[in-house]
């Protein structure tokens, strides 16, 4: 099996009996410590994905002529995050808000078919900001305690509104999703946001080809 990353031959060694798993974790091992990270993986031309990583991984090195990577540092991977995060947040403010309206309207059935999918995708979001101490405070954004903070007022604001919903308490629902739920992910949203920005910047900054 021939092995390509970016474009460039690579000279390692594969026994025909090595199963694709074992040479994709060895492959991720060597990437990362180049500080690269696997966007697109191909076999033969066949693009690895969910649906089909299972049955190509089980297979062995034999059963393919050449195995394609592309890659992106871990900057740019995570940049890549921070942006869709900062999307989700001002997303999420927009939902919080047109939810809370649906409320303070009396249009309960509506406001509680929108508000479940819209409580897990705040519980999605809030799990994300909290892989991204690291490089908030390493860019200055946030110390890690201040960002800790501000991770935990979106959990506290989570359990309140479950907590209210469990309660049907739909005047204080309303104001939380029109108010403090709005406020703590524009919050975020600057955050990450000059998060992404600063690393961003630190890419510029060591790249000879940068303005």
């Amino acid at each position: 099996m021939e092995i390509v990353v970016n474009g460039k031959r690579q000279n390692f060694e594969v026994e025909p009996q090595t199963l694709v798993s074992t040479i994709l974790k060895q492959l991720r091992f060597y990437l990362a410590e180049q500080g690269q990270v696997a966007s697109a993986v191909t076999l033969d031309g066949t693009a690895l994905s969910p649906e089909n990583e299972q049955e190509l991984q089980n297979r062995k090195a034999g059963d393919f002529s050449r195995l394609e990577v592309q890659t992106v540092t871990t900057e740019q991977l995570v940049g890549q995050v921070l942006r869709g995060l900062v999307e989700a947040a001002s997303a999420l403010r927009e939902r919080s808000s047109e939810v809370g309206a649906l409320f303070q309207e009396g249009k309960r059935s509506e406001a509680l078919e929108s508000l479940r999918p819209f409580l897990d995708d705040l519980a999605t979001f809030a799990d994300g900001t909290n892989q991204c101490y690291r490089y908030v405070a390493r860019t200055g954004s946030l110390s890690v305690r201040e960002a800790s903070r501000e991770a935990s007022v979106l959990r506290e604001l989570f359990k309140r509104l479950n907590t209210l919903l469990s309660g049907n308490q739909e005047v204080e629902l309303s104001d939380l999703l029109l108010y403090e739920v709005p406020e703590a992910l524009q919050r975020w949203e600057s955050i990450l946001s000059g998060t992404a920005d600063a690393l961003q910047g630190e890419k510029k900054g060591t790249d000879p080809d940068g303005d």
